[in-house]
């Protein structure tokens, strides 16, 4: 079998059809939205550049939840690059909540034994959540860059407006309503063509990348400096 050609039995029920539309508007989305995939690969690159170059940490929590982060991302992409221009704002949140935890662990010791031991017992639960909160880890970003912060949590709340939790945006964003005579019928769409949502998802995309690489800058300077991800990053900023 060529490796383009689908296995037997491929897309022959509901669920396969569907990957299969996910797979073509991917290629469909690398061919002709090159300027927007562009920013989401330029964002990847710096994301595997300071990934595969982690050797030798002074700590372990932090590095591995870049990796998270990065995975998180890969996993947006392809989602938006489907045009799952809601079902991309959970991941994106993700991408957002691993930098922000790995920075509110460099910046409170012991903070990082409290996160690993969460699931030990109820009360080893509840003193994770105490010091995990939302507004907690957003705190800890305020206190170390407050232009960062304000940038973060837009963005977060954004991911979560749109899809990350079940909100009115995320519901219309992929409605159309018909009506024909005496009926109206309206339809949910699982997947966008181009338009705004999908602009807007992807954009959304490669700024949350964006803003989680600079969180993790703050604790990898050096590496980021000397790899020159940081000059990227700048100019990504200017286009984002």
């Amino acid at each position: 079998m060529a490796a383009k050609e689908p296995p037997n039995g491929w897309a022959d029920d509901e669920l396969t059809k569907f990957l299969d539309i996910i797979h073509w508007n991917n290629w469909a989305t690398f061919s002709n939205n090159s300027a927007e995939f562009q920013l989401l690969q330029r964002v990847d690159h710096a994301f595997h550049t300071i990934a595969n170059n982690l050797n030798r940490p002074e700590t372990i929590l932090e590095p591995m939840l870049l990796l998270r982060s990065h995975s998180a991302y890969r996993a947006a992409c392809g989602l938006v690059m489907g045009g799952q221009a809601v079902d991309v704002f959970p991941s994106l949140r993700s991408v957002l909540e691993y930098a922000l935890y790995a920075l509110h662990i460099r910046r409170n010791s012991g903070y990082g034994e409290v996160w690993m031991r969460r699931h030990e017992s109820a009360e080893s639960m509840m003193a994770c959540r105490r010091k995990f909160g939302t507004k907690k880890v957003m705190d800890t970003l305020a206190a170390a860059d407050q232009s960062l912060h304000e940038k973060i949590r837009t963005l977060y709340e954004r991911t979560v407006d749109y899809g990350a939790h079940p909100n009115e945006r995320a519901l219309t964003s992929s409605m159309q309503m018909r009506a024909g005579g005496d009926d109206v019928e309206f339809l949910h769409l699982y997947v966008v063509d181009d338009g705004p949502a999908l602009a807007h998802a992807t954009k959304t995309g490669a700024q949350v990348g964006l803003g989680a690489l600079l969180i993790f800058r703050m604790m990898f300077k050096e590496r980021f400096d000397i790899l020159e991800i940081t000059p990227k990053l700048d100019e990504l900023k200017k286009q984002l």
